[in-house]
């Protein structure tokens, strides 16, 4: 991850990651056939390097922190805080995701990689949550990838959206043709006359199949959480 990257991230309260819920964009960016390419990877990638960079963190001191804990009696959480402090992570957030994690301060100095991990992973979810706004919703298999990302990332909020219809709706809204608030399920054509009858079939779509289906176009509703 870059270091402007990195900076974002350490200031940020939640992560916005759009992926195409039409799975026609692989992992490099680079179109594909319309449902070959699994946006869940793009999740999964993006927790894990989030995951081993929190974690790369806490290691650079672990053996310190653990041994403070055991011979001292230092809370573990007082020391991760000190460690975490800069990234906008709490007390409230350490002490959530051992709990979650169903580890032990007392005992860190017994616990194996793979339950540090654990933690490390719980702490990530609590302390920067991913949202998953799933563009392109309109399109082939986005409603199906839909529910795929749903059931796979029970504790993220998954968002329906079309970028596209939100610009849609927003130049025409600033060329007067419509009146839309962003978030609403709904706009008003204000001249129909200036519209070509392809045009308004387009836009009849984008009520019918976006904005009354989803509740909005979505990227409103994702600012708004």
């Amino acid at each position: 991850m870059g270091n402007q990257f990195l900076d974002d991230l350490r200031q940020a309260d939640v992560l916005i990651h759009i992926v195409d819920a039409s799975g026609a964009l692989d992992a490099e960016g680079q179109e594909v056939d319309a449902g070959s390419y699994d946006p869940i990877n793009d999740v999964k990638f993006l927790e894990e390097e989030l995951t081993e960079w929190m974690l790369g963190i806490i290691q650079k001191d672990w053996r310190r922190i653990t041994g403070r804990v055991r011979s001292e009696g230092v809370k573990l959480e007082e020391l991760l805080l000190e460690k975490l402090s800069g990234l906008k992570i709490t007390r409230v957030h350490i002490l959530k995701a051992l709990r979650d994690s169903n580890l032990k301060a007392e005992t860190v100095d017994k616990w194996t990689d793979d339950e540090t991990k654990a933690f490390v992973q719980s702490l990530q979810k609590i302390a920067k949550p991913i949202i998953i706004a799933a563009n392109k919703i309109d399109r082939p298999n986005a409603e199906d990838n839909l529910k795929r990302l749903e059931e796979e990332f029970p504790d993220y909020l998954v968002v329906p959206v079309s970028a596209l219809a939100e610009k849609v709706l927003k130049n025409l809204e600033k060329k007067g043709v419509i009146k839309y608030i962003p978030g609403d399920d709904d706009f008003e054509v204000l001249t129909p006359d200036s519209l070509k009858k392809n045009e308004l079939v387009q836009l009849e779509k984008i009520c019918d199949e976006i904005l009354k289906k989803y509740g909005g176009s979505g990227v409103q509703n994702i600012l708004n959480k």
